[in-house]
């Protein structure tokens, strides 16, 4: 079997290109919100962990400047690359992005006022080793913030009960969600202090059935669908198309994405 973190890897790698796009700009907007949950001021050093195509990294540009530092890390290096032409289009040159596996973190003691970590918690072999890795580079006082899914939406269901019918495989995630209780405990296991969280139920809109079918394509659902051999996979895409019709009844889909931000003090 394929290592993890390569699967990972090479699976993102393929979706950079469209990841955040049409009906997957949702991460977008988490990402803003995710910058909302702390007051981060233009002198900062800040890390975007599984900064992707920057769903938190730019918005970060919008508070921190030359007086402060922002640092993007991924493990793809396709989403590196992606980011780093779009950060050269908008001239903005005091971001610096680096391939790095976020369970080893190539960084001093205390470099960082802020850690950001958004919806990339759950890909983590070793969840306890990089909150470890977390508190060693923050500086004391500094923070951790985070995003995770909750539970799947109505429509992740409906595809993965679709896929694991027809040829179940695992997931991508090493967990599919959580909840606050189990973040607190590994927060403070971790030597973290004064975590909260709070909760955020969000509704998007897909125009069309084939919109969110090419959408699952732009993030980790890929991962799944990927595996599946060509027969299986139009065979899938047909029988969604179908159930997805029954559900909108002609119209516009609509998903509820349910979402816990967490701040944790180092």
């Amino acid at each position: 079997m394929k290592d993890k973190k390569q699967w990972i890897s090479e699976v993102f790698d393929r979706a950079a290109p469209y990841y955040g796009k049409k009906s997957s700009d949702f991460f977008n907007y988490f990402g803003e919100k995710l910058v909302e949950q702390v007051e981060v001021k233009p002198h900062h050093h800040v890390l975007d962990v599984a900064t992707g195509r920057g769903a938190v990294l730019f918005p970060l540009t919008k508070t921190i400047n030359t007086k402060g530092q922002i640092t993007g890390i991924d493990i793809s290096k396709q989403m590196i690359c992606e980011t780093s032409s779009e950060l050269l289009k908008k001239g903005i040159d005091y971001v610096k992005l680096l391939h790095m596996d976020a369970e080893s973190l190539d960084f001093p003691e205390s470099s960082f006022d802020f850690i950001f970590c958004g919806f990339c918690l759950f890909f983590f072999p070793s969840i306890s080793k990089a909150l470890a890795g977390f508190k060693r580079v923050l500086k004391p006082g500094g923070s951790l913030v985070f995003s995770i899914w909750l539970e799947d939406s109505k429509l992740d269901k409906l595809i993965n009960s679709e896929i694991d019918r027809i040829n179940p495989i695992d997931r991508l995630a090493t967990l599919s969600t959580w909840d606050a209780a189990n973040l607190q405990k590994l927060c403070e296991e971790a030597g973290f202090h004064e975590v909260r969280t709070h909760e955020e139920n969000k509704k998007f809109i897909h125009e069309t059935c084939d919109e969110w079918w090419q959408s699952l394509w732009s993030h980790a659902t890929r991962s799944k669908l990927e595996n599946l051999p060509p027969d299986q996979l139009e065979k899938c895409y047909q029988n969604m198309l179908e159930k997805t019709a029954q559900h909108n009844k002609g119209g516009p889909l609509e998903e509820e994405l349910k979402v816990l931000y967490g701040v944790a003090k180092a």
